[in-house]
């Protein structure tokens, strides 16, 4: 990621412009997670089911929220998922910015 303001940047600036790297990198992990929340829609099917009293189609919505969890959790743990490399870009540019605060120390 290229930052027009880093090429006469001091250390503090440089510090500076990281900060800006890790609030987009964490509100684009926070958006990713929203659009999965929206994405799931068995959880309020089943609440309107089990209030309307029609428990098959509550019992229908649970087990499609979980094969949903399970596939997610899959795709997790196999490392390929859209939120691990959202994590991992978070890990890397905290990182950065962290080496580049300790030369401020």
């Amino acid at each position: 990621m290229k930052n027009h303001r880093s090429s006469n940047a001091d250390v503090s600036a440089l510090a500076l412009i990281m900060v800006d790297i890790v609030k987009d990198k964490a509100t684009k992990t926070l958006n990713h997670i929203n659009d999965m929340l929206k994405e799931d829609y068995d959880v309020p099917e089943a609440t309107e089911a089990l209030t309307k009293g029609a428990y098959i189609f509550a019992e229908d919505s649970f087990n499609d929220a979980a094969i949903v969890a399970d596939s997610s959790g899959e795709s997790f743990s196999s490392g390929s998922s859209t939120l691990t490399d959202l994590n991992k870009d978070m890990h890397d540019v905290s990182a950065v910015a962290r080496a580049i605060l300790r030369t401020l120390l």
